[in-house]
């Protein structure tokens, strides 16, 4: 009996073992399935995760590269408004000029006006004494002027200003004044300071001839002498020099401004030199003739030579005579 329970259990066992070893089998197969495709699926992240890595190293050089160019961006903005600050001072500067330019201007329109309305004045007192010395003088007179004399003089500022402004005029007038001498028994040339146009005649009377007086123009036209702007050393030296008392001379002073110092003290110096007769004739007479010049240039000088010549001449026998522009 024992025996053959044994014998009946034996079948189910080996039954069992295949259902173990088939389950084992089939968790190999499974291993063995797996592990096939992990290396791929590994690979394929790695790869993707050093593509995210090369991406991200990309779009941060992208951004370095934006980051330099919105630094320059900024820096040439930064010009540019540095540029536009110095063009705005450069403006505000020039607004500045023109404001003072045109107050300047608006000033020497007032003092042009001034200058007018004193010239009218002078003209009208001018008119006034050339009339006075044409009834007075029984020689000849032209243009106001006396022109009876035998002997004539000019005494011409040299200066800077009439160089510049009103040399070609000197030229014309000296012309114009030799013309209402048709002859004369002589003539002399000297600038304000009394230094002579012709060396050679210091001192001396030049000898009046047609040919004399185009050599007396020609050299002139390039005279260049020092002067102070003072004519009350030529006329001193003029009367000085040349006075005599069987002579009618004239002297002509040619100039635009006067820089010396008084002119009370010139008008005394003078009537010293040019003593009056016993019937009120003075040694020479006098004569000025006055040149503009720019208002910046020349005034007050100008107006100070226009007053002293008025003196001069009305003291001493002449005629003052002012050239308009």
């Amino acid at each position: 009996m024992a025996r053959r329970r044994k014998r009946e259990v034996e079948p189910m066992g080996l039954a069992f073992l295949d259902v173990v070893c088939c389950g084992f089998g089939a968790v190999l197969l499974l291993l063995v399935i797996t592990k096939v495709h992990q290396p791929v699926a590994v690979e394929a992240s790695q790869l993707a995760f050093a593509q995210r890595i090369e991406d991200a190293e990309q779009k941060r050089l992208e951004a370095a590269q934006r980051s330099i160019e919105t630094e320059q961006r900024i820096n040439e903005l930064a010009s540019e408004l540095e540029q536009e600050d110095a063009e705005f001072e450069r403006l505000r500067a020039q607004v500045e000029a023109l404001s003072r330019a045109r107050e300047q201007n608006e000033q020497r329109a007032s003092v042009q006006q001034s200058i007018e309305q004193r010239l009218k004045i002078a003209q009208q007192e001018l008119s006034r004494e050339m009339q006075r010395l044409a009834l007075r003088d029984s020689g000849k007179v032209i243009g106001g002027v006396p022109v009876d004399s035998e002997y004539i003089i000019f005494i011409i500022d040299t200066s800077g200003s009439m160089q510049h402004y009103n040399w070609n005029r000197v030229l014309e007038k000296v012309e114009q004044t030799l013309d209402a001498y048709p002859t004369v028994k002589g003539i002399q040339v000297m600038n304000d300071m009394g230094r002579y146009l012709f060396s050679g005649y210091a001192r001396e009377w030049i000898p009046d001839t047609p040919s004399r007086r185009k050599v007396i123009l020609s050299r002139m036209r390039r005279w260049r002498a020092f002067s102070n702007s003072s004519p009350a050393e030529g006329v001193a030296e003029a009367i000085r020099t040349f006075y005599a008392p069987d002579k009618r001379i004239s002297l002509y002073v040619f100039g635009d401004e006067f820089s010396g110092g008084s002119i009370a003290s010139v008008v005394r110096q003078i009537d010293r030199i040019n003593l009056e007769d016993e019937e009120g004739r003075r040694r020479v007479r006098i004569h000025g003739i006055g040149f503009p010049i720019p208002v910046e240039e020349g005034q007050p000088t100008s107006e100070r030579f226009a007053a002293l010549m008025r003196e001069l001449c009305q003291r001493n026998g002449g005629t003052f005579v002012a050239i308009a522009n």
